[in-house]
């Protein structure tokens, strides 16, 4: 008579006996077979973006082929030592299943679960427009985001101007900017288990030049000709004028705002204004055309 009973992990116990008349049951115990191996999932912690490997170990034996099987919730998805990103997603079960064959037999290992973890969304791409930011423009973010899980995804804005934060979580940027302020824009985006990585955009306002304004005929007394400059800034910087071109003998005041000198024939006047961040203008007198 013989008993065969199936235990954990495949081991085996046979209990054999020969029943005589008169004699009791003599019997043996055979040892456990030796573990067929395991199978396991790396990391242990997986994601969406995660590419997963199937690690097995086999303690003294090496199997002639295998096969890897990955299971999501079931169902099956990839096959071979490596599990592509972009398979599973937060709160799947994920199992890898081995197919080993020593010789002509095959045998099965399966891995232990493993719950799929959270992935936290991506900003791809944070501009803002217009780019460079215009001084008499509001600005709005443009944001690109991805969530690997396909989760929902909510977006926080924080804008700082000149270094100086500015209330408001909103997508727009109300105001008017003089040229050269530096504008910052953040982004942080979460989905309903966390937030992910802040994405941060900066720009600088686009400088408005000066511009000679309301700029006067040139007058004469007597030989000496007097020519008005008047000159303003858009974006209120100061600004510097420079003679550049002009016969001998002719001045600028910048205090006054006049050129002035004594008139000895035709000759070009040319004078520049620069503001602090590179912004030019420039205004030209022929005194040819002088009456």
């Amino acid at each position: 008579m013989c008993l065969e009973n199936q235990g954990v992990m495949s081991t085996r116990w046979i209990l054999c006996g020969v029943l005589s008349l008169g004699i009791g049951v003599v019997g043996c115990a055979r040892r456990p077979s030796a573990p067929l191996g395991e199978l396991q999932i790396r990391p242990q912690e997986v994601h969406a973006t995660t590419a997963a490997q199937a690690v097995l170990r086999t303690p003294g034996r090496s199997p002639d082929s295998l096969h890897i099987l990955w299971l999501r919730n079931g169902t099956p998805v990839a096959t071979g030592p490596r599990l592509p990103p972009g398979r599973v997603r937060r709160g799947d079960t994920l199992r890898a299943q081995a197919l080993l064959f020593f010789g002509e037999r095959p045998e099965t290992l399966l891995s232990s679960p493993v719950i799929v973890a959270n992935s936290p969304p991506v900003v791809r791409s944070l501009r803002f427009r217009p780019d460079p930011p215009h001084p008499d423009s509001a600005l709005r973010a443009v944001v690109e985001a991805w969530d690997p899980d396909g989760d929902p995804i909510r977006l926080r804005f924080r804008w700082w101007v000149n270094g100086k934060e500015v209330s408001g979580d909103s997508l727009l940027l109300p105001g008017s900017f003089r040229g050269g302020t530096r504008i910052t824009l953040q982004v942080v985006p979460s989905d309903p288990v966390g937030a992910g990585k802040a994405a941060v955009y900066e720009g600088v306002a686009l400088n408005r030049p000066p511009r000679f304004v309301g700029t006067e005929r040139p007058t004469r007394k007597g030989d000496t000709l007097w020519i008005p400059i008047r000159v303003e800034d858009p974006d209120g910087d100061s600004v510097t004028l420079k003679l550049v071109e002009a016969p001998p003998g002719f001045h600028l005041d910048t205090e006054r705002g006049v050129i002035w000198g004594v008139l000895r024939g035709g000759a070009i006047i040319r004078i520049e204004a620069r503001d602090p961040h590179g912004g030019k203008a420039w205004y030209q007198v022929n005194l040819e055309e002088v009456p």
